[in-house]
């Protein structure tokens, strides 16, 4: 039994069913290289239940349903050692009544042991494993397309994403290898100011770069020690340089010998880190954003006026500090911010991260059929989620979003911590939420801004990146470019050096060079082929 919960431990609790775009994305990508797959959830204790086994002491379901097991790592468990065996029994027998299927779930071991078991199972004749996720290009030798599958039994998970969505999906001979685990494109880093000061201030929220320095100017009249705040060098370029290069911060094709290349490349990206640099220079940013710190304990000392960083920041970690400096909160102009060159921000890599049906599984048809029952109605995947309606939730609000947990304590026939969850992400995360005053924040930029059904990138305040839909082979990469690591850290490290002025401005074209001599051909020759292979292979006949 779990001891009574506290609010706080409920607003972690809220956290742990969150899709990717919180669970992977606590900081940002970047596009040189493209974001690697995130890597499964990982749980604290081993799974108490065998794979395709019941759990000791529950009961099986009816024998003629098919038996699926899940690799548990789609969600955040909201316990690590997984459910009492009596609640998991009672969940079990509640979905196979209605989705004809009996899902087992396997709790992953923590950190690089939990990695190393999934690679064994995969590999394993003995145990049985039907669904888990990761970048569907490092899983093909273990993994089915599921074309066929969606179009016989899934109707319902086909009506669930978009088409760009199914596009990351789907190799370039047509064959869809999972279901979308991140959206392409993400609209992550708005530039967020402090409310408070900006009506303190009497100015409106900037609309133009202009303005946005016009108001950190007013913001270090009211506090002197104020501040910009980014959660990290590669978020700032996110929120940023889209205001100072044509393409934004992204790959792009260079027309003069068509070959992709990194954003660093772009003939105006030096404008960019040149105000960047002046901001530094004035005092603007704060002295720790390009190395590793603590947003949050940044925060609480009062002094952040502006974030340009990962927007769970704001709408998560910063909304548990409020009180701790009365009157602050943070709010970004809805329509964006423009700078010489146009929006600020790119939008940020979603990746190629999939849920997918093994090769060894034994009835994938019966994988599909769960898929479709979760994507169907969304009480089917809180169920998943949260356990037995009436008993562990029940909708706090008429629309049937916000969900009221109501056995947090386990008193109610044991805790359920979610093993079952069989697909997460964009085809379900917006259908619901925990009602949890600290989370609403986060939840309506979800569904307004990122994945939401009325989200349309194309009228986004943002700049699209170039090759958002490109489902990169970053295996085959990494193995074409032996050094592609280091041109990454060498890429970043002399950015922030230019940044904080540890590195002048007029050794930029050096700069470039010591790219070349690390391997920038190789990358450009690499990302080029699978940019333009994807780009030029046939359209599918089917599409979901």
């Amino acid at each position: 039994m779990l001891g009574q919960v506290s609010r706080r431990d409920f607003v972690k609790i809220g956290l742990a069913i969150l899709g990717p775009i919180v669970v992977a994305g606590c900081q940002g990508q970047s596009a040189m290289p493209p974001a690697a797959a995130a890597k499964p959830s990982s749980a604290a204790a081993p799974t108490v239940a065998p794979a395709a086994q019941p759990a000791q002491g529950v009961s099986a379901g009816p024998s003629n349903l098919p038996t699926v097991t899940i690799w548990a790592g789609l969600i955040a468990l909201t316990r690590a050692s997984g459910s009492d065996a009596k609640k998991m029994g009672d969940v079990r027998r509640t979905i196979e009544a209605d989705a004809k299927v009996s899902p087992y779930g396997i709790i992953p071991p923590p950190g690089n042991a939990g990695q190393e078991k999934l690679n064994l199972m995969l590999g394993s004749s003995a145990e049985q494993l039907d669904i888990f996720q990761g970048d569907w290009g490092q899983y093909q030798q273990a993994i089915v397309p599921i074309n066929d599958l969606l179009d016989k039994y899934g109707p319902n998970v086909k009506k669930s994403a978009k088409p760009n969505w199914w596009a990351r999906m789907t190799d370039t001979q047509g064959k869809i290898w999972g279901l979308p685990r991140l959206v392409p494109e993400l609209h992550t880093h708005p530039t967020w100011l402090r409310t408070d000061w900006l009506a303190k201030a009497n100015l409106p929220q900037p609309s133009t770069f202009d303005e946005l320095e016009t108001t950190i100017t007013e913001f270090r009249k009211i506090d002197p020690n104020a501040v910009v705040l980014t959660s990290g060098l590669n978020d700032f370029r996110y929120a940023t340089v889209g205001g100072f290069t044509t393409l934004g911060y992204t790959n792009w094709l260079d027309p003069n010998d068509n070959l992709l290349k990194p954003p660093e490349l772009q003939p105006d990206f030096k404008d960019w880190v040149a105000k960047m640099a002046d901001w530094y220079k004035k005092g603007w940013l704060h002295p720790q954003s390009f190395a590793t710190h603590n947003d949050q304990d940044i925060a609480r000392q009062g002094h952040v006026g502006v974030f340009q960083g990962w927007y769970s920041r704001v709408t998560i970690l910063f909304q548990e500090i409020l009180s701790a400096v009365p009157g602050m909160d943070f709010a970004f102009n809805e329509k964006g911010i423009k700078g010489p060159k146009g929006f600020l921000e790119t939008f940020s890599l979603g990746g190629s991260t999939a849920i997918m049906i093994t090769k060894k599984a034994k009835n994938p048809e019966a994988c599909m059929q769960y898929w479709d029952w979760t994507c169907a109605k969304v009480e089917n995947y809180t169920t998943e989620v949260y356990g037995i309606k009436g008993t562990d939730w029940d909708w706090a609000d008429d629309q049937h979003f916000w969900v009221k947990r109501l056995n947090l304590d386990g008193s109610k026939g044991g805790y359920y911590a979610g093993e079952l969850v069989g697909v997460n992400g964009p085809l379900v995360e917006t259908a619901m939420a925990p009602d949890d005053p600290l989370l609403k924040k986060h939840y309506q930029y979800i569904i307004d801004e990122i994945e939401g059904s009325k989200v349309d990138y194309t009228t986004l305040p943002g700049k699209q990146p170039l090759d958002y839909s490109v489902p990169y082979d970053q295996t085959a990469i990494k193995k074409q470019v032996p050094g592609l690591a280091d041109l990454s850290r060498l890429i970043d490290e002399e950015t922030t050096k230019f940044i904080t002025g540890v590195r002048s401005l007029s050794e930029w074209d050096a700069f470039l060079g010591q790219l070349k001599s690390a391997g920038l051909n190789d990358w450009m020759k690499a990302y080029t082929a699978q940019y333009l292979a994807f780009k030029n292979a046939p359209t599918p006949t089917k599409t979901p």
